[in-house]
C-alpha cells in the first residue's frame, strides 16, 4: 500500500458496497439462484480484491452514507430483457459528469471482461424503480445492476476474486476510491 493511502485521513472515506436485497428479501429467483445470493457472491469476491481498502458491506437499505462512495449491487429480472441480458450502471439525476464518466469506466471494465451486454449509464429520476435506492445526497452513488437473474446469456456472476471481470471492477472501484481521496484531502 502507497504511504499516501496510509496517511493520517485515510479511513475519513469509506467503500461502501451494498446487497440491494436482503436473505428475508432476496429479489428475484431463477433456477434456484436468487438475487441476494449472486450479488452476494460478488461482493464478497470484490471486498477480497479491495483488502487492505476501507470497506463496510452493508444489504438493503441499511448502511447508506453521505460519507463514502456506495456501490449497490443487483441483479435485474425483466420478461422483456431476458433474452439479451447484459448489465448497466444507474447514478443519481443530480451526478456530477464525474460520477457518470467513473460509471461507465467501471460498466466498460465489468463487461468488457465479463462478455455482458452493456446496456449503458442511466440516471435516476422520480419514475425510476430505483430510485428508493439513493435516500441521501450522497453524488458518488452507483447501482450497478450485474446482469439478469433469468437471462442464460448472462449466467453466474463469477464468484472468485481471481475472474477477470471481478478483478476489473474492482480495480475501477480502486480508482474512484483513489481518485475521491485525492480530490477531497489534496
Amino acid at each position: 500500500m502507497t504511504d499516501f493511502l496510509r496517511s493520517r485521513r485515510y479511513g475519513e472515506c469509506l467503500i461502501i458496497l451494498n446487497n440491494g436485497h436482503t436473505a428475508l428479501s432476496p429479489g428475484g429467483v431463477s433456477g434456484g439462484r436468487t438475487e441476494y445470493g449472486e450479488c452476494a457472491r460478488l461482493i464478497t469476491a470484490v471486498s477480497k480484491c479491495l483488502e487492505g481498502l476501507p470497506v463496510k458491506i452493508t444489504e438493503g437499505t441499511k448502511g447508506y452514507s453521505d460519507e463514502g462512495l456506495l456501490f449497490v449491487f443487483h441483479k435485474g429480472t425483466s420478461e422483456k430483457n431476458k433474452k439479451n441480458g447484459g448489465a448497466e450502471i444507474f447514478v443519481s439525476a443530480d451526478a456530477c459528469a464525474r460520477t457518470q464518466y467513473n460509471a461507465y469506466r467501471m460498466l466498460t471494465a465489468f463487461c468488457g471482461e465479463n462478455g455482458y451486454r452493456y446496456r449503458g449509464v442511466h440516471t435516476l429520476t422520480e419514475k425510476s424503480p430505483f430510485r428508493c435506492l439513493f435516500t441521501s445526497d450522497n453524488e458518488d452513488a452507483y447501482l450497478i445492476k450485474a446482469g439478469y437473474i433469468d437471462c442464460p446469456a448472462d449466467g453466474k456472476v463469477p464468484d472468485r476474486p481471481s475472474e477477470s471481470a471481478v478483478c476489473a471492477l474492482s480495480r475501477e472501484i480502486m480508482r474512484i476510491y483513489k481518485e475521491k481521496i485525492n480530490e477531497d484531502y489534496s
